[in-house]
């Protein structure tokens, strides 16, 4: 085992198998500045653990002290590590790094097609920032599909790769600290895309947008707010023809970003069946992905109660997009004022959303656990001033 002295000769730090190890009494081998990647470290001793990742792997590592540790990730070979001249750490690259007031974890990946080596380098903050740690490495593992192939930053670069987002099979991609990745997908017929943006956790995807663009790359639609079921979600109906999906930065991160895109195809519905105003009388529908459609009246029927049960647990995402019938209001135009209300079996309100979908348009997701039984979604117009009316679908999934 090595000493932990250098990059070197690192100590081996195994996927889940946490490590006790201390700072106190060691060299200090590595004084770093803020800068290329890393966070700045203070004259107390240091020490380096190695891991392998294998090809498109994710790891999370964390650590768990009482004295404020600063970690700093360098990718092989060990010259990336640098050298100590007068007292300072020369030509040393970052890939990750983390410095908060309390336990540090950082996240990082191996993007290339082989396995990589990256040196952890556990340091302290200020000259009495030392002592007894422990330190864990996660392997964490996207779904099986293909992973994106770079350049794809622009309509063009991604035509030029020849990849197409296929639905129902993901794409694995990293997003750069200010990166664009753009994906062509060729729908064959009519009914509701559902695009999702999932990865490890989403607090590190606030500072994205998943935007939806027609063939010229004209922007259809754009999202940024995150919801329980995907770091990012587009739901909207859609035409046979070529679109493009692109997952960008709004603003620099300080480290890629590992995710996957995922793109589903809805074709069949289910009609309401009227009258359907209550829970005695809802329209029945089943399915883990399906769409559900009717119309608000203007005089009469104001309320749609759609109705479902579910064999087992599972997490509900339903969200109130456009009519299929034709050119019909649109959530962007704030047309679609819509209320939608999850009721237990019992009729009893258990979610209730006005404008969590685009535009205007309503959204029940939380990501609660729904036990298995009955369950109703009801509609209604959010009425200010005279009464519209309009035609709407809900597009909704079961997981």
């Amino acid at each position: 085992m090595g000493t932990g002295e250098s990059c070197q000769s690192p100590r081996l730090l195994p996927f889940g198998m946490p490590q006790q190890g201390t700072t106190t009494g060691r060299p200090n081998n590595f004084r770093l500045s803020t800068g290329m990647g890393c966070l700045a470290t203070q004259t107390t001793g240091d020490i380096v653990y190695r891991v392998d990742v294998p090809a498109g792997g994710v790891v999370v590592v964390s650590t768990a002290a009482t004295w404020d540790v600063v970690l700093n990730v360098v990718q092989a070979p060990a010259s990336n590590c640098g050298s100590l001249v007068s007292g300072t750490t020369q030509n040393i690259t970052c890939v990750a790094s983390a410095d908060t007031t309390g336990n540090e974890t950082v996240q990082f990946s191996n993007t290339t097609s082989a396995p990589a080596t990256y040196f952890v380098l556990i340091d302290g903050y200020s000259t009495t920032s030392s002592g007894m740690f422990t330190v864990t490495a996660e392997l964490l593992q996207r779904p099986a599909g293909p992973a994106e192939i770079e350049p794809n930053d622009t309509r063009v670069l991604a035509d030029a790769t020849g990849q197409l987002l296929t639905p129902g099979t993901p794409i694995n991609g990293d997003l750069g600290l200010s990166e664009a990745d753009l994906f062509r997908i060729n729908v064959p017929s009519t009914g509701v895309l559902r695009l999702t943006v999932e990865g490890f956790g989403c607090q590190a995807f606030s500072s994205t947008r998943l935007q939806f663009l027609d063939a010229a790359a004209n922007v259809l639609s754009s999202e940024t707010l995150s919801t329980a079921s995907a770091c990012r979600l587009f739901v909207g109906q859609v035409q046979p023809g070529t679109y493009y999906v692109s997952f960008a930065r709004t603003a620099s991160g300080a480290q890629s970003l590992p995710y996957w895109l995922t793109a589903t195809l809805v074709t069949g519905r289910t009609s309401e069946v009227e009258p359907n105003d209550t829970t005695n009388q809802a329209t029945l529908f089943a399915g883990q992905d399906t769409i559900v459609c009717g119309a608000l009246g203007m005089t009469t029927d104001f309320t749609d109660v759609f109705l479902f049960t579910l064999a087992q647990p599972a997490r509900l995402h339903a969200e109130v997009i456009e009519s299929m019938a034709g050119v019909m209001p649109s959530c962007e135009s704030n047309s679609l004022t819509s209320q939608l209300e999850l009721l237990s079996g019992a009729g009893l309100m258990l979610q209730t959303n006005t404008s969590g979908g685009r535009g205007l348009c309503s959204r029940v997701d939380d990501g609660t656990l729904l036990s298995s039984g009955t369950y109703f979604l009801r509609i209604t117009e959010v009425v200010s001033g005279v009464r519209r009316g309009f035609p709407y679908c809900i597009a909704v999934r079961l997981r």
